[in-house]
């Protein structure tokens, strides 16, 4: 037998509102990141420092990318939820009208 799904439009939309934060939360210490690097290899030169730089630039494109990934997703589980609750809907309103044509004619 399958296991219950306990969801509804608004526990789905509190959770994407959750990701939305951490997307938030996550762009700010990308940001808190690079400056700190700036103020680290300021005075860097060299090999080293054109090495490092692009191994930074990398990883800030590929954190900025699952970051969007993130908000994407957050985005589409808001869709799914408004989805799910119309679905819901219309179900509950079939089983209603399939409950009532099995009534048994009174004797």
């Amino acid at each position: 037998m399958a296991g219950q799904l306990d969801a509804s439009n608004e526990k789905i939309g509190e959770f994407a509102k959750d990701i939305k934060q951490r997307h938030l939360d996550l762009m700010t210490a990308i940001r808190t990141l690079k400056a700190k690097e700036d103020q680290t290899t300021a005075t860097w030169s060299g090999g080293a420092r054109t090495a490092f730089d692009s191994f930074m630039e990398r990883y800030y494109f590929q954190a900025d990318k699952l970051n969007d990934k993130l908000l994407e997703t957050s985005e589409k589980l808001v869709k799914a939820g408004s989805q799910y609750e119309e679905q819901d809907t219309d179900f509950a309103q079939q089983v209603k009208a399939q409950v009532s044509s099995l009534d048994l004619p009174a004797l």
